[in-house]
């Protein structure tokens, strides 16, 4: 069983019409599958879902998105492994802190870090941060307040390349949609400038190990002194001068980034790629039976862009069975396949018995 609302979409969508009150899609109302959300609070970022049938715990909370290719193979390529087990060759190696008179891309120079693209090869084409790079690109130095993407470091990503330069950073808040407005069920604390951190208070909602077991425990790994040189909590502490650009200073509206870093499950989820380009990620469990005739809110923040690639946003509740989810994929394939050889099989069966293959003179055959 699932129900899916469709919350972002480039163009051509009729929305649901927003109560000026609760600001909640009205349930049973023309077009409430598609709950626009457009990043000002007030207008009332909530989804709610109409739930139709029953839905035992436990049950799944997912994003999906729509044209967007993981699977293609410059962007799977752009990513270091290692990086993200926290290992830090460059330093490790040659014991050297960053010299900010040194311009990023220049050729490599004796104790001094440079030439990024022969240090972090496997993150190309995105090492810095967008937007910045060329000659002009020296350690720690920012675009300037005139520039289109003002105050932009000009150092290494940590993690680089281009699955976590494109990280999906919607996050999605339980709320009480029995109150006016609908009360959050979670503690926010922080700020973009020093770090966000959100606190889950519904105990029936946990993020906790949505990624695979092996990646939690040995593929993402934030730095340390025996794997890098440096520590990641002390490198954090430093803010601007920190030696890298870390997640929760890419994605500043995300929760958690700054205390998690790449260890954030769901940024590991993200990492792991999808083989299609309609794909949905694990966001969290709901620890709790949903009633048919109820609704169920949660609170969007939205942050990811899909108008670029005219793609669309979905969130999506379902539940499981012993035999797995909804997703009909892999049967329809399994399907297909063996409905092919079959036909096929019959196909040369009934050439085989029509013209037969003749057998060859058996004089011809040399036996020694």
């Amino acid at each position: 069983m699932e129900e899916t609302v469709t919350y972002d979409d480039s163009e051509q969508t009729s929305w649901c019409q927003r109560d000026n009150v609760t600001k909640l899609c009205k349930k049973g109302s023309e077009h409430f599958q598609n709950q626009k959300v457009d990043g000002e609070a007030k207008n009332g970022n909530y989804i709610t879902f109409d739930i139709t049938k029953d839905m035992k715990k436990p049950v799944h909370l997912y994003y999906q998105l729509d044209n967007f290719y993981q699977n293609h193979r410059r962007y799977v390529k752009s990513r270091d492994d290692k990086q993200m087990r926290g290992v830090d060759d460059w330093v490790k190696k040659n014991e050297q802190t960053w010299d900010s008179t040194v311009t990023m891309d220049a050729p490599p120079t004796m104790g001094r870090k440079t030439a990024v693209k022969s240090v972090f090869p496997l993150c190309s084409p995105l090492i810095l941060p967008n937007h910045v790079g060329g000659a002009n690109c020296r350690w720690n130095t920012t675009n300037g307040a005139d520039h289109a993407y003002p105050n932009v470091p000009c150092k290494v990503m940590w993690p680089c390349g281009l699955i976590a330069g494109s990280f999906f950073n919607d996050y999605y808040v339980p709320v009480d949609d029995q109150t006016t407005p609908p009360k959050f069920l979670a503690k926010f604390a922080g700020t973009q400038e020093n770090g966000l951190t959100l606190e889950i208070t519904d105990t029936s909602w946990s993020e906790k190990d949505i990624a695979w077991l092996s990646d939690r425990q040995t593929k993402f790994k934030n730095p340390s002194i025996a794997t890098a040189n440096w520590n990641y909590a002390d490198d954090v502490a430093k803010g601007a001068s920190s030696w890298y650009y870390h997640l929760y200073q890419m994605y500043p509206t995300f929760p958690n980034l700054k205390v998690e870093g790449v260890q954030n499950e769901h940024f590991i989820v993200w990492v792991r790629t999808a083989g299609l380009p309609t794909f949905r990620k694990l966001y969290s469990r709901i620890d709790k039976d949903l009633k048919a005739g109820t609704t169920y809110t949660v609170y969007v923040n939205p942050g990811f862009n899909v108008t670029s690639f005219k793609g669309k946003k979905r969130l999506v509740l379902s539940t499981t069975s012993w035999m797995g989810g909804k997703n009909a994929f892999l049967g329809v394939a399994y399907v297909t396949v063996g409905g092919v050889s079959l036909i096929l099989g019959l196909l040369f069966f009934i050439m085989d018995r029509m013209k037969p293959r003749v057998l060859g003179d058996t004089n011809y055959l040399v036996w020694s």
